[in-house]
């Protein structure tokens, strides 16, 4: 005994293909998006870090050579695009010896993150928010002899358009989604329609009526089978009227 859920209750075929395939590929597409877009924010935190370990290396060298460390830096900031350059050197104790933030007192500062990272590793990048000014800054700190040179810039539109990423390649995973729902929608269309000419060729044959409308299916393959199929009904009921006669 066949059984067949009822017709109100159920969802077109077509309906149940497209919208199965659609979410398949939106989640995909989500997916992919999110791990492009976190790579591409690593990619331009390392390329600021860089910049910023560079000119620890730099201060490194010429506070070696030079004796005063605050004329010293402030004429490196003079030479670079980045005038709120925060500089600091950190003892291997965590004492603050140098700040040019202007704060006079420091607590340790071997519990901050970047300069935990610079121990272990002997560099280490961070975006927080400063204990001592309150201000928010991206950090750079680089492990030279034991001491930490520690480089930050402000959280600004400067920093955070260095690290924004390209929003080129959402906007073409867009389009290609777009063009792929419109795509998906005519192929499933198309085999909707055809099963429904089919269940009303169906149907009127249970109703014992002779199907009078010229179907017309698409040109592939469920469009061939289902041109067969009522072909081959149209032939047997004339070789049944023919044996009648």
């Amino acid at each position: 005994m066949v059984r067949v859920e009822k017709m109100k209750n159920r969802i077109p075929f077509s309906q149940r293909l497209f919208w199965s395939i659609f979410v398949m590929f939106l989640g995909f597409t989500v997916c992919f998006l999110l791990f492009q877009y976190q790579r591409e924010r690593e990619f331009s935190q390392e390329k600021l870090n860089n910049v910023l370990s560079n000119y620890n290396y730099q201060l490194f060298s010429r506070t070696q050579q030079e004796g005063d460390i605050d004329k010293t830096v402030q004429q490196f900031i003079e030479e670079i695009p980045q005038k709120e350059l925060r500089v600091t050197i950190i003892d291997p104790e965590g004492k603050v010896l140098f700040d040019n933030s202007g704060t006079e007192e420091f607590n340790n500062h071997n519990d901050r993150s970047e300069v935990r990272k610079a121990r272990l590793y002997n560099e280490g990048f961070a975006i927080r928010t400063s204990g001592s000014t309150g201000r928010r800054y991206f950090y750079s700190a680089s492990n030279i002899g034991s001491y930490i040179y520690r480089s930050a810039l402000p959280y600004d539109p400067y920093v955070q358009s260095a690290l924004s990423t390209d929003k080129d390649f959402i906007y073409f995973m867009i389009l290609m989604t777009l063009i792929f729902f419109f795509v998906l929608s005519r192929f499933t269309f198309s085999i909707g329609r055809t099963i429904s000419k089919l269940r009303d060729f169906a149907l009127n044959i249970e109703k014992d009526r002779i199907p009078e409308t010229d179907y017309t299916f698409p040109n592939d393959e469920l469009g061939d089978i289902s041109k067969n199929i009522v072909t081959l009904y149209h032939q047997q009921q004339k070789a049944k009227d023919e044996l009648s006669m």
